[in-house]
C-alpha cells in the first residue's frame, strides 16, 4: 500500500507525540496502584488508556486528512495536552507527577504555535482542575504518593521523553537548515538561468511571466502602435575592409548604446537584424497612440545623437562613413505571440511594420524618415520637413514622408542638448543623462580644454597694432 508524501510527512511530524503517550499509559497504570486498585481507578485508567490508543490510531491510520487543515496537528496537540493534564489532576499534584508531567506540559506549550498557544493553555488548566476536583470528590481523600518509586519512575520517564524531544527538535532544525541551503542553491541557480534567458527577450515580455506567473500561449491582437526600424548606413560597404574583430566591436558597441536608449524610452526591443534593430511602442503596455508616437520619435533623435558620438570615436580609429538611418510608421498592427507551442516569439507584424522597414531603407544617412500618420501625432512636438511622396516597394500608392530635424537652438528643447562637430572637435552634452555629481568633473575638463584652446589660438588670432 503506497503512502502519499503528505501523509508520510504528517506521520513523521506526529512521532513526537508518541513518547508523551507512553508516559500517559505508564502514569495511568501507576495511578491504579496508588488508588489501591479500586473500581473507579480502573474506570479512570481505562478511559485514559482507550483515549490514548484512539489517539495513536488517528495519528497512524490513513485518516490523516482529519488533521490536514492544522499546521502541526492542532487537534492531536490539544488532545495530548488534555490527557497529560487529566493524569496530573488525578494524581492530586503529587510532586513526582507534578515535576514530570509539568515538564511535558511546558514543552507542549512551547512547541505550540503562538496563535494556538492560548487555547492549548486554557484547555490544559481546565482539564487539570477538573480532574483534581473529580479525584477529591470520588476518592474522598488526598493521595499520599507513598509509592515513591512509582512517581520517581514517571519523573525519570518524563525527563527522558523531554530530552528525546529536544534531540528530535535539533535533528529537525539541522534537516531544515540543510533543505534551506539546498533550496537556496536551486533558487539562485534558477535566478541565474532566468537572468541569462531574459537577455533574449524584451523586459516587458518576461517580467509579467515571472512576477505574475502568466501563461504563455499563441495569442495576438490588433493594436495601434508606432514601429521603428534602424540600421547603420555604410556598414555593409565598410565590412568588406574590416577584420572580424573590428566588425564585431563596432556592431556590439552600436547595439549596446542603442539598447540603453530604447530601454530609457520604454520601447520594446523586438529583434536585431544584422546591423539593424526593430523596436515598437504600444504593446504590451501603452500610454496612448500620441504619446507612444512622441516617445518613438524622441528615441530616434537620441539614437541619432548617440550615433554622432560613436561616429567620432570610430573616425579616430580609422572607421569612417558610418551613420544611422531610421524609419518610423504609426498605425494598426498585429502584436503578440507568434509561432508554435515549441517555439514562439513576441513580435509585431502588419502593413505598418513593413512601412517602417521601407522608410528606413529609403532614408539617407543620419535621417529619420516618418510616415504621414506619425507626423500627424508628433508635428506639434518636433520640427518635421516634408520629403514629398515616395513610391515604396510593396505599396501600390505613393507614401507621404517627413524628415525629423534636430531641435533648433532657439527652441526650448535645446536646453537638454549642446553639440557641435568639426574636424578634430566634437562637443556632445546630453543634460538629461548627466548626473548631479558629474557637473564638477565636466566643468573641470571644459576649463582644461578651454585653457589649451586659448594657448593654441594665440598664434592665429590677429595681433592689435598700437597707433
Amino acid at each position: 500500500m503506497s503512502v502519499s508524501p503528505q501523509s508520510h510527512a504528517i506521520r513523521q511530524r506526529s512521532l513526537r507525540y508518541y513518547p508523551d503517550l507512553l508516559v500517559l499509559l505508564v502514569s495511568a497504570i501507576f495511578l491504579i496502584v496508588q488508588l489501591h486498585f479500586s473500581k473507579l481507578a480502573y474506570i479512570l485508567a481505562g478511559v485514559l488508556a482507550v483515549s490514548t490508543f484512539f489517539l495513536i490510531y488517528l495519528i497512524w491510520s490513513k485518516r490523516t486528512h482529519f488533521f490536514s487543515k492544522f499546521e502541526i496537528s492542532y487537534t492531536v496537540n490539544v488532545f495530548t495536552a488534555v490527557l497529560l493534564s487529566v493524569v496530573l489532576g488525578l494524581s492530586q499534584f503529587c510532586k513526582f507527577y507534578l515535576l514530570g508531567l509539568g515538564l511535558l506540559l511546558i514543552i507542549r506549550v512551547i512547541q505550540t504555535p503562538a496563535p494556538e498557544r492560548l487555547g492549548v493553555t486554557v484547555s490544559m488548566l481546565a482539564a487539570v482542575f477538573a480532574a483534581f476536583f473529580v479525584s477529591l470528590t470520588f476518592f474522598h481523600h488526598a493521595l499520599t504518593c507513598d509509592e515513591a518509586h512509582l512517581g520517581l519512575a514517571v519523573l525519570i520517564l518524563s525527563v527522558a521523553t523531554a530530552g528525546w524531544q529536544f534531540w528530535q527538535q535539533q535533528q529537525s532544525l539541522q534537516t531544515l537548515f540543510y533543505e534551506h541551503s539546498q533550496t537556496s542553491q536551486r533558487i539562485n541557480a534558477l535566478v541565474g538561468v532566468i537572468n541569462k534567458l531574459s537577455r533574449f527577450m524584451p523586459t516587458q515580455v518576461w517580467q509579467p511571466i515571472i512576477k505574475n506567473n502568466r501563461s504563455v500561449t499563441i495569442d495576438n491582437k490588433r493594436q495601434q502602435m508606432s514601429v521603428i526600424f534602424s540600421d547603420i548606413a555604410g556598414f555593409t560597404a565598410l565590412s568588406d575592409d574590416l577584420s572580424a574583430d573590428d566588425l564585431a566591436d563596432i556592431l556590439n558597441t552600436y547595439m549596446e548604446r542603442m539598447t540603453l536608449i530604447a530601454k530609457r524610452h520604454g520601447a520594446v526591443l523586438d529583434k536585431f537584424i544584422g546591423d539593424g534593430m526593430v523596436c515598437f511602442f504600444g504593446a504590451p503596455t501603452t500610454k496612448g497612440v500620441r504619446d507612444d508616437a512622441i516617445a518613438c520619435v524622441a528615441m530616434a533623435i537620441d539614437m541619432r545623437r548617440e550615433m554622432r558620438v560613436l561616429r567620432h570615436l570610430w573616425q579616430l580609429r580609422g572607421f569612417d562613413g558610418l551613420d544611422v538611418r531610421i524609419g518610423i510608421a504609426t498605425g494598426y498592427c498585429h502584436v503578440g505571440n507568434f509561432g508554435s507551442d515549441a517555439r514562439m516569439s513576441f513580435t509585431v507584424i502588419g502593413k505598418v511594420a513593413n512601412l517602417a522597414s521601407r522608410l528606413e531603407r529609403q532614408a539617407k544617412s543620419g535621417t529619420i524618415l516618418i510616415s504621414q500618420a506619425t507626423f500627424e501625432y508628433v508635428q506639434h512636438e518636433f520640427n518635421c520637413v516634408p520629403q514629398g511622396e515616395m513610391q515604396l516597394k510593396g505599396f501600390d500608392e505613393k507614401v507621404s514622408t517627413y524628415a525629423v530635424q534636430d531641435p533648433d537652438s532657439e527652441e526650448h528643447r535645446s536646453t537638454d542638448w549642446v553639440e557641435h562637430d568639426l574636424p578634430g572637435f566634437n562637443l556632445h552634452l546630453n543634460f538629461k543623462d548627466i548626473k548631479n555629481y558629474d557637473y564638477v568633473h565636466i566643468k573641470s575638463h571644459l576649463e582644461q580644454a578651454l585653457t589649451q584652446v586659448e594657448t593654441k589660438a594665440t598664434k592665429y588670432l590677429p595681433v592689435s597694432k598700437s597707433k
